[in-house]
């Protein structure tokens, strides 16, 4: 075995044969230190976050070579790309929500062109004047996710619009995705259990699976004690991840999910992914 290669794990072959559990990049770190780094702590595939400062699409671009052939070397599939997080595509002033639009389109093009299925979209937040105008707030998050939607669609990738949580003023509970998910059918969900858990007492990751099962393409796993979205370990915080996890394998669930553990010591991602798959093997 090479000097930088990584050790297999007795678990995968038994508990993650489809290769499911996978970790997110930090932005402020390169993306060619996150590779192996990930690779190390157990994923089995990068969710690609294209955003500021250090993982801009032009700049993966620019460097495709070399990070395709360093998946290649860890072992990293690369299915899924989250989009820019800190936008606002429904600002009030058109300038601003246009050049957030553009931004994800831009992070969009570049997630097509390194061969993934599906893009993470986070979606509009309703703040400052705009928590103030809802309803005008929510047609601006239509307009810009029709054009995104649109455009995803044209170069064959899913769309996978997470759930938030109560601070964003906009699609935080499962009855709040009626209008989008009527109007676009081939919008699938990202159920992130951390957001479900916040400013609430039972986490509505359950509301989700009751309503929406059959829309939900991905998932995100954290953990919080339920005021933010901490990022914690799994098992840390308070989200009932057994309980949410047994409920989504009775419906069936059979895609995968992106642990998103943020410690500045990683080893809390590599128990956090070993216990996912242990979790997910045991309900």
């Amino acid at each position: 075995m090479e000097k930088n290669e990584p050790t297999k794990r007795p678990e995968e072959a038994a508990a993650a044969k489809d290769r499911c559990f996978g970790a997110t990049n930090f932005p402020l770190r390169p993306l060619l230190e996150e590779i192996p780094a990930l690779a190390e702590c157990g994923a089995d595939y990068l969710e690609l976050t294209l955003d500021v400062p250090q993982v801009l699409p032009q700049m993966v671009l620019q460097q495709k070579q070399e990070i395709n052939a360093a998946l290649k070397q860890w072992h990293l599939d690369l299915p899924v790309a989250h989009m820019p997080v800190f936008v606002w595509t429904a600002d009030f002033y058109e300038n601003i929500r246009r050049a957030s639009v553009d931004n994800i389109l831009e992070a969009l093009e570049g997630a097509a062109r390194l061969d993934v299925e599906g893009i993470v979209l986070h979606p509009s937040y309703l703040l400052g004047a705009t928590a103030l105008a809802k309803e005008r707030g929510e047609r601006l998050a239509m307009k810009s996710l029709e054009e995104i939607i649109t455009r995803a669609t044209e170069v064959e990738l899913a769309v996978y619009l997470e759930n938030m949580f109560p601070r964003t003023n906009y699609l935080v509970e499962a009855e709040d995705f009626v209008p989008v998910l009527e109007a676009f059918p081939q919008l699938q969900l990202t159920l992130d259990v951390g957001h479900a858990h916040i400013g609430t007492r039972q986490n509505r990751a359950f509301a989700f699976l009751e309503r929406w099962a059959d829309r939900i393409g991905h998932v995100h796993l954290s953990d919080n004690t339920g005021k933010e979205d901490q990022h914690l370990p799994l098992g840390v915080g308070a989200v009932p991840l057994e309980a949410i996890l047994r409920e989504l394998k009775r419906t069936g669930y059979s895609g995968r999910f992106t642990v998103e553990v943020f410690s500045p010591d990683r080893d809390y991602l590599k128990l956090s992914l070993q216990k996912a798959r242990i979790l997910w093997t045991r309900v």
